[in-house]
């Protein structure tokens, strides 16, 4: 027998107790014999105790966005309209926001439903504007004097969200608003260079309040003897962690409580500088990504001092789904759905945005029908853009070069690799790793971004290449490294990519698939990871993919509908010009440099 926790018997969502067998007997039972059992909440490992009794505190209190988020069932949803907190006139400044930035109809119906709910979810796909709402509304939270805390599953997505808010105030480092880390990243540095350069560093304000003792605003006095003792430790020193001198999280969580906005990804939920922050508003991007138990323990913060106002989940759930790391976990298969995914189920109602504003019509195509099922519509400006005519030229050019006909302009191409004596045919499996690399299109896409900005006419700043191997992806970095002209170059896993996007994309998939007899591996049957790869574009995408790369596949999945339209319209580009010689000599030289480096390293193949 196990005794379960009174309200888990009948809110509980997500749980499961974990016991060992008691060994089976014979005969009669002369003794008694007791087994503890494990308490698991949708996450990897043991719960700490702060989580569970948070929970159990939270179900037991009866509160609207108790009975919402708990609820099976939420199709006669009780009554969600709020009357908004919010300074007299608010509706004319958010309806003069809204014009100012040019939102689309779905984008302003979000907003003023927003405004006038508790809870808000909103669906998306990519493109559609979803990071630019989320931009308008921190922004009116901020008009309106509230204190907000914007939540993610990934750093790149809290990045994206963080710079576009930055970008919004005219400074990297505006005041009280921070982007926060786990603890063990928060550290002082004596140089201040790195910390400068991140966005909303809570680390450069300290350091900055003790060089010049600016923002005598906020309780200087409280803080002044901390700030002194600090600044004789760092003598000498080249950073400081907080575990090593207690003054230090001292006076980060003394920022933290004074700050007006915070940015974080979910893991920092935990964190003792948050123990005290309680924000009027809490904001879930991408929030299909995010564990039910890390989502819930960032509301249960937040609604414990009573001043939680309004509520924000806002995502896609045919983009990266939850994921769960350890290695054996009784929610493996049965408790990945996220709180966005489960409360739409249940019927809350939700604003679902059908129009996208991102991807050139050639290239939404991708994933509208086999992902979307042709649900969303394209915006007029995707195919006004000036990059999409310069993107279609340089194309129009590498096809005449390569002495292959092309129908008609597109912006979309499949480079295809052939055999070729000068490096290892397919993909190779670095040792003790399960991740993939590939020398031959590593330097297809080495090539291939030179041309696109010696040729192309494109900025580095307008490129972002990506690949679903994160090995494949250091390999890359190793080559852009220390060229000036590629500073501004994006380069990213397409796990890191997801919120982003770039005029024009290059996706190098590694692995050839059935081009050399290789399995496709996870990607044959993962269409979030294709989605997110093949959305990122504005102008043009680029695919290196063997052309049969779904060869000997049973089902016909997206990669196989892609391929095949590619095929149809004349899309496939062979190597031809990539068998050349270097764009310049000063490219080979550093290409055989890493990759000598790189290869040094023991591998295994197929």
């Amino acid at each position: 027998m196990i005794r379960i926790p009174g309200p888990f018997q009948k809110y509980a969502y997500n749980v499961a107790i974990l016991s060992e067998r008691l060994p089976a007997v014979e005969g009669r039972v002369i003794t008694q014999s007791m087994n503890s059992a494990d308490f698991l909440f949708g996450h990897h490992g043991r719960p700490v105790s702060l989580l569970r009794d948070n929970i159990l505190e939270f179900m037991g209190r009866d509160t609207w966005f108790r009975r919402v988020l708990l609820a099976q069932d939420n199709f006669k949803l009780e009554d969600n309209s709020t009357e908004p907190k919010t300074p007299h006139g608010w509706r004319a400044i958010v309806a003069k926001t809204c014009r100012e930035h040019n939102l689309t109809e779905e984008q302003v119906q979000a907003v003023w439903h927003y405004f006038t709910h508790k809870l808000t979810i909103v669906v998306g796909p990519p493109g559609s504007g979803k990071s630019l709402l989320v931009k308008v509304l921190l922004n009116l939270e901020k008009q309106f004097q509230k204190r907000f805390w914007v939540c993610t599953a990934s750093n790149a997505a809290c990045d994206v969200l963080a710079e576009m808010f930055a970008e919004s105030q005219g400074t990297k480092h505006p005041h009280f608003y921070y982007r926060l880390y786990q603890m063990f990243q928060e550290r002082l540095a004596a140089d201040d260079n790195e910390e400068r350069r991140k966005v909303m560093s809570l680390g450069h304000t300290i350091r900055t309040r003790m060089d010049t003792g600016v923002g005598n605003e906020m309780r200087w006095e409280t803080e002044a003897a901390d700030l002194r003792r600090l600044d004789s430790i760092m003598q000498g020193k080249a950073n400081l962690r907080d575990d090593e001198e207690p003054c230090l999280p001292k006076i980060q969580m003394h920022h933290v409580d004074a700050a007006k906005g915070i940015f974080s990804t979910d893991a920092v939920t935990v964190s003792p500088l948050l123990r005290r922050y309680i924000p009027n508003a809490l904001v879930f991007d991408e929030a299909s990504q995010m564990l039910e138990a890390r989502t819930l323990f960032a509301l249960i913060r937040s609604a414990k001092g009573r001043q939680l106002e309004r509520l924000l989940l806002i995502g896609d759930r045919h983009q990266l789904p939850t994921l769960i790391k350890a290695d054996r976990n009784v929610f493996a298969q049965t408790c990945k759905m996220s709180m966005f995914e489960r409360l739409i189920r249940a019927g809350t109602p939700h604003i679902q945005f059908t129009e996208q504003w991102r991807m050139h019509p050639h290239i939404s195509s991708i994933v509208n029908g086999p992902i979307y099922g042709g649900s969303f519509r394209d915006g007029t400006t995707t195919t006004t853009r000036p990059a999409v005519a310069q993107f279609q030229a340089f194309v129009r050019a590498q096809f005449g070069a390569s002495r292959q006909a092309l129908p008609t302009d597109t912006s979309v191409v499949v480079i295809s690799p052939s055999k070729s004596d000068k490096y290892h045919w397919g993909s190779q499996q670095a040792i003790g790793s399960t991740s993939r690399f590939n020398l031959q299109t590593a330097a297809m896409v080495f090539k291939q971004v030179h041309w696109l900005v010696q040729d192309g006419r494109f900025a580095a700043s307008d490129i972002m290449v990506t690949s679903f191997f994160p090995v494949q992806v250091s390999l890359l970095e190793a080559l852009f490294e220390g060229d000036p002209q590629f500073a501004d170059l994006t380069l990213a896993t397409v796990d890191g990519c997801q919120g982003k996007e770039a005029t024009v994309v290059v996706v190098d998939c590694v692995t050839l698939g059935g081009g050399v007899g290789e399995p496709m591996g996870f990607l044959g049957g993962e269409k979030h990871r294709f989605n997110v790869a093949m959305s990122r574009a504005m102008a043009g995408l680029i695919v290196v993919c063997h052309e049969d790369f779904t060869k000997g596949t049973r089902s016909k999945g997206p990669w196989t509908t892609f391929l095949e339209v590619a095929r149809q319209k004349g899309r496939i580009l062979g190597d031809r010009l990539f068998h050349g010689d270097w764009p310049n000599p000063a490219m080979a030289q550093k290409f055989d440099e890493v990759t000598g480096e790189f290869m040094k390293r023991a591998v295994n193949s197929y």
